[in-house]
């Protein structure tokens, strides 16, 4: 368009418009923010976009980072393929939005840790693997108990168990 008007302004009516080097100067400028205007709408909307692989999200009443099974993949270092395969063998248990796109938490890639730990490192297999997550959940809670006890924290056979119990619990990779 502003070709046009140039050769426009160079013939005899171009002659005769008022203040024509004005009007190309601002039409000029106007192009030239617009053109800045969509390039600052192009990059925010790719901000946006690689802000919503690490969604905030209220549970509880606490924040909690989760992350789409990509990024979960390559923060555990699996594929995310071995990702579905624990799902679905119910090793982790991932939150689901409402279009059912998996949603991992922290909690559940340190569980995706302590898999990896039993599998490779151990050689257990996947049912191996889920009867020694759910022994290591009961574990938790018996350590819970023991700690939150007062009768049982002034025993030193209550203290020597739980300390038996957080050597077993290291020893599986498990806070």
């Amino acid at each position: 368009m502003t070709q046009r008007y140039e050769e426009y302004q160079r013939t005899d009516a171009g002659s005769s418009i008022p203040n024509a080097d004005e009007f190309l100067r601002l039409f000029n400028e106007i192009s030239a923010e617009r053109a800045r205007r969509e390039r600052a709408r192009r990059a925010e909307e790719a901000e946006r976009s690689r802000r919503r692989r690490r969604v905030r999200v209220r549970i509880g009443g606490r924040g909690d980072a989760l992350y789409i099974i990509s990024i979960a993949a390559k923060l555990a270092e699996m594929h995310p393929q071995t990702l579905r395969k624990y799902d679905r063998e119910g090793l982790v248990s991932p939150s689901r939005t409402q279009g059912s796109r998996r949603l991992y938490s922290e909690e559940d890639l340190e569980r995706l840790q302590i898999v990896r730990r039993l599998s490779e490192d151990l050689g257990l297999n996947l049912n191996g693997v889920g009867l020694v997550l759910e022994l290591v959940q009961h574990m938790r809670g018996m350590l819970d108990v023991l700690e939150q006890s007062e009768d049982l924290t002034e025993s030193t056979s209550a203290k020597a168990v739980a300390d038996e119990i957080k050597v077993i619990l290291a020893y599986l990779g498990v806070e």
